[in-house]
Formats: structure tokens, C-alpha cells, sequence
């Protein structure tokens, strides 16, 4: 089956940042690093992907957040989120995924 994440095109858009806090503004700000387009991570680039795949893919692309404005983070510590056990930062207002690591 077609891959997911890439729509069968075996490569993929991806930006680099990092979310740091600004003190000056008292906020969390994303400075981005670089953007590049890369082989696709999910079918290494082949285009297609079994149906575990499709549902693994699936789940992730859920995880992330999706507010078109930024509402603030909570950082969860290596072990401590019960679903994701890296690293990472939520969203306040959705719960989903900001960044990881």
C-alpha cells in the first residue's frame, strides 16, 4: 500500500527547531535550524508500506498538536508521561505533542 506519511513519493519535508525559552519575553519560542526534504523515515524511502505500518503511522501523526496558535508547554521528564516515556514537551490547551527531546 501507498505510504502514508509520504503519499507514495518516498521522500519527505522536513524542518528542524528547537523550542527554547526566551527570557527577555518570558515565553517558549521554536528557532529553526534548518529544513531540508529527506527520505521518508516510515518507508525508507520505497513509497510503500504494510497495513501495520499504515496503523503505526496513523497513531503517531495523532500524538502531535494541531492548535494553530501557540498556548504554552508542559515538559515531561525521561520516564514520566505514562503514553510517551522520552523526553518531551505537550501542548496546555490540546495535550498533544510539541516537540521530543
Amino acid at each position: 500500500m501507498k505510504c502514508s506519511v509520504c503519499e507514495g513519493t518516498g521522500k519527505q519535508h522536513v524542518t528542524f527547531s528547537n523550542l527554547e525559552f526566551d527570557d527577555k519575553i518570558n515565553k517558549w519560542v521554536e528557532k529553526l535550524i534548518d529544513e531540508s526534504d529527506q527520505p521518508c523515515v516510515l518507508c525508507d524511502g520505497s513509497g510503500e508500506m504494510s497495513q501495520e505500518e499504515a496503523e503505526t503511522a496513523d497513531c503517531e501523526k495523532r500524538m502531535w498538536c494541531k492548535c494553530e496558535k501557540k498556548h504554552g508547554v508542559k515538559f515531561f521528564k525521561d520516564g514520566e508521561h505514562r503514553r510517551l516515556h522520552k523526553h518531551h514537551y505537550r501542548c496546555l490547551k490540546c495535550g498533544g505533542v510539541v516537540q521530543i527531546g
